[in-house]
């Protein structure tokens, strides 16, 4: 079984050295900010109806902050992308995490990378499925159209 995660990473501004107390403060509030952003992310990708999610259960990868508590940096979701044996049901298949992966309002990189592994998997069975219609006997027409 294929299993990609879907991943968001909170964009971060460069690595300064916090050195005043209102360095310190500020960077708290951005890193407050950024575990707010990560887990309404994550939340909406579970708010999506989706049963290719393995058990919709929520990684998250924390950063200390300079007030010593810990705060979400990034989170990720496991995706089923393995493919079935019938090329009807991995289109179908395909069409559900694609919509999952790029649910929320702003899509990852990753919600990306997934969606497009998920798009060439259903092409792939769209070709599979051609293949099998042309192999099992006479057409009745000589065109096969592969878009969709």
């Amino acid at each position: 079984m294929r299993v990609e995660s879907l991943s968001y990473i909170q964009p971060q501004a460069p690595v300064t050295a916090v050195t005043t107390a209102q360095g310190a403060k500020a960077r708290v509030e951005e890193l407050k900010r950024d575990d707010r952003d990560v887990k309404t992310h994550e939340l909406n990708h579970r708010a999506l109806p989706g049963k290719y999610e393995h058990a919709g259960q929520v990684q998250y990868a924390y950063k200390r902050g300079p007030d010593g508590k810990m705060y979400v940096a990034s989170g990720g979701v496991a995706v089923d992308l393995s493919v079935t044996s019938n090329p009807d049901e991995t289109m179908k298949k395909m069409q559900e995490v694609k919509s999952y992966a790029l649910g929320p309002a702003n899509p990852s990189f990753k919600d990306f990378v997934i969606a497009s592994r998920a798009i060439l998997a259903e092409q792939q069975a769209k070709i599979d499925k051609v293949r099998e219609e042309y192999s099992s006997g006479p057409q009745t027409s000589p065109t096969v159209s592969v878009y969709a």
